[in-house]
């Protein structure tokens, strides 16, 4: 496989970043949860990861694959205006009881912290994020990019809730060029 680039942090919400952990921004797929290795990585990155659990690559792949199986659901709930899946996450949820302290992040900031140990939490982890990104009033506000071939969800949390591209440097920028070309054709003929 070959090397991926720096997880899509764009949606403005854990839940959407980890619906877009897989994504064709491009039209070509892309997957940051392909094993358990990956899937660290990815929950590192995105700060979802206080710490390392202590378990077995077999354990984390097998927890990465859960994690796929939630994403894919949740995906195909707002793709296709499938049922919530509300028995998946909730026991997905039920794999790690909470149990939330504040810390002080990297950054300085302060953030909430799940207790829960082991890998089961990082499953839990991903699924709250889901479940609350699906629970957000405005539901409106949740979109998917306009971008053609672009599959990235994302918050609209702008202020005249306009937003229609992932990123204006990417998708934006892609829509801006294909229609100056457009214009540019028309002015010729």
């Amino acid at each position: 496989m070959t090397d991926l680039p720096s997880p899509f942090l764009i949606g403005d919400h854990p839940g959407a970043d980890a619906l877009n952990s897989r994504c064709a921004p491009s039209g070509e797929w892309l997957d940051w949860w392909r094993d358990g290795a990956s899937f660290l990585d990815w929950m590192r990155v995105a700060g979802r990861l206080d710490r390392v659990p202590v378990a077995d690559q077999a354990m984390l792949d097998e927890i990465a694959a859960e994690a796929r199986d939630l994403r894919e659901a949740v995906r195909t709930h707002l793709d296709e205006g499938a049922p919530v899946p509300l028995q998946a996450l909730n026991a997905a949820l039920a794999r790690a009881p909470w149990a939330d302290q504040l810390l002080i992040g990297d950054d300085g900031g302060v953030k909430p912290a799940c207790l829960a140990s082991g890998a089961d939490r990082l499953l839990a982890t991903v699924a709250r994020d889901m479940a609350n990104f699906l629970s957000l009033d405005n539901p409106e506000r949740t979109r998917q990019c306009q971008g053609p071939t672009c599959t990235l969800w994302f918050r609209d949390t702008s202020r005249t809730n306009r937003r229609r591209w992932c990123s204006m440097a990417v998708c934006g920028n892609r829509a801006k060029v294909a229609a100056h070309r457009a214009r540019t054709r028309d002015a010729e003929v």
